[in-house]
């Protein structure tokens, strides 16, 4: 209804705190917890009221660091991140140990240019919007939970079926 319940979360690099950085992902899985991903490539995990539960990740290349991670979606037990800059989805337990990572860089079908947001279907399968190039995909890619390509929906451009910078998706 609107009604104003909490917020959370200071300027800072500590626990809890988004250290300049706003929060550029946010899910809520299956059990309650709310997950937030930043630009500085962290990803934090609290509670339903807010309370701080873990922090992980941090910029870089290597496994379970980002290079601006900005949608993220969870499971009860899963938590899958796009990592824009690496090309790549990272998985991960919903208590941050890194689990493995998928994609390869390119514009071809099943590559990765640009993924900037993730979202689960029910079937377990994953859409990607995708936005990277040149020239720009633009393009929204659906994957099982393991990487494997499935399809693709639209292309860059303003017709029927076409996406122009597509940033968010919902399953």
């Amino acid at each position: 209804d609107g009604t104003f319940l909490l917020k959370w979360g200071t300027d800072g690099t500590g626990p809890g705190q988004f250290g300049g950085y706003a929060p550029n992902g946010i899910c809520v899985n299956d059990s309650g917890y709310i997950f937030t991903a930043s630009q500085d490539g962290t990803i934090q995990k609290f509670t339903s009221a807010g309370t701080f539960v873990k922090r992980w990740g941090g910029h870089g290349a290597g496994n379970g660091q980002f290079n601006h991670c900005y949608g993220i979606w969870a499971t009860a037990d899963e938590l899958f991140a796009s990592d824009l800059n690496n090309h790549r989805i990272q998985q991960f337990t919903t208590s941050g140990v890194f689990v493995g990572s998928w994609g390869t860089p390119g514009t071809s079908d099943g590559q990765l240019a640009g993924p900037f947001d993730v979202a689960g279907e029910t079937s377990g399968d994953l859409l990607v919007v995708d936005v990277g190039g040149p020239p720009s995909t633009s393009r929204i890619e659906r994957f099982t939970s393991s990487g494997q390509y499935l399809a693709t929906i639209g292309s860059f451009g303003v017709g029927a079926g076409q996406l122009n910078a597509p940033i968010k998706v919902v399953a």
